[in-house]
């Protein structure tokens, strides 16, 4: 039994079975725009799987253990990750999980730890109920400023009207002074 490869006669021609799932049934060099009805789900299943292969073909020794190291690291942080949300729920009872939980908040409560993320982030962190009293102390001054703006609009318009009427008075002045100035 003599078997042969047959070479593709185009260079970028999709191999049989991506060439059937693109939709392509027939895929020839000089007709590939007549049956170009590519489904976008299907081509992204191609390049996911192209992917996978890429990523579990074992090429170098060193690429390979890299890529074991690099999906082993993030298989466990997802894995503690996950074991932590399910004890914190009460799903599960990982008595280990609420010690990292515990030892986490200490060490965040610590004040040289606070000092270095508030030198580091440029910000100050303060305690709630501080919080609480500073943004009650910003509405109260948000609220008398309110009122102290409506003052000063009231104020103002008043104050309009006075020069107003003043200018008519001072008018009026200055027309019986010339009269009186012209009579003597």
């Amino acid at each position: 039994m003599i078997m042969s490869s047959r070479r593709s006669k185009c260079r970028d021609e999709l191999p049989a079975f991506d060439s059937m799932a693109a939709g392509n049934i027939v895929n020839n060099c000089n007709n590939s725009d007549s049956n170009n009805s590519t489904n976008p789900i299907i081509i992204a299943r191609i390049i996911l799987r192209k992917a996978i292969t890429l990523v579990f073909r074992d090429d170098n020794f060193i690429i390979r253990n890299l890529k074991d190291i690099i999906i082993g690291i993030t298989f466990g942080a997802i894995t503690v990750t996950i074991l932590i949300a399910l004890d914190y729920r009460g799903i599960i009872n990982v008595e280990s999980a609420r010690t990292l939980r515990k030892v986490a908040s200490k060490v965040i409560n610590y004040p040289l730890v606070i000092a270095n993320l508030e030198k580091e982030l440029d910000v100050k962190i303060i305690k709630i109920e501080r919080y609480n009293t500073i943004e009650q102390e910003l509405k109260v001054a948000n609220t008398n400023m309110t009122i102290m703006e409506k003052k000063m609009e009231y104020y103002t318009k008043d104050l309009k009207e006075k020069l107003k009427e003043l200018e008519s008075v001072k008018k009026e002045y200055d027309t019986l002074y010339n009269k009186i100035q012209t009579l003597d």
